[in-house]
C-alpha cells in the first residue's frame, strides 16, 4: 500500500478528530474571525501534506515542524491567544 492510499483511508477520521476538539475550543473560546471549523480541520491535513511533500522535495527536515508551529500560532490568533 502507497503512501498516498494510507493518507486517503485515515485522513478522514483525522479530520474528524481535530474538528471535534475544535468544536470543543470553539464553545470555551470565542474566534476573531467566523470560520468554519472544518475548514479549520483541512487546513491542517493541507499544512501536514504540503509539508511532507516540501521536506522530501528540499531534504529539509524542518520545515514540518516550522509550519505546525506557525498554524498552532494562527489558532492561538484565531482564538484570542489561548
Amino acid at each position: 500500500m502507497s503512501y498516498w492510499q494510507i493518507i486517503s483511508i485515515i485522513k478522514p477520521a483525522v479530520q474528524t478528530i481535530v474538528a471535534l476538539h475544535m468544536e470543543k475550543t470553539s464553545s470555551l473560546y470565542t474566534m476573531k474571525i467566523d470560520t468554519l471549523i472544518d475548514e479549520l480541520a483541512d487546513m491542517l491535513s493541507t499544512v501536514i501534506e504540503g509539508d511532507i511533500i516540501l521536506s522530501r522535495t528540499l531534504a529539509e527536515q524542518k520545515i514540518l515542524a516550522q509550519q505546525i508551529l506557525q498554524y498552532r500560532n494562527f489558532l492561538r490568533l484565531l482564538f484570542n491567544n489561548i
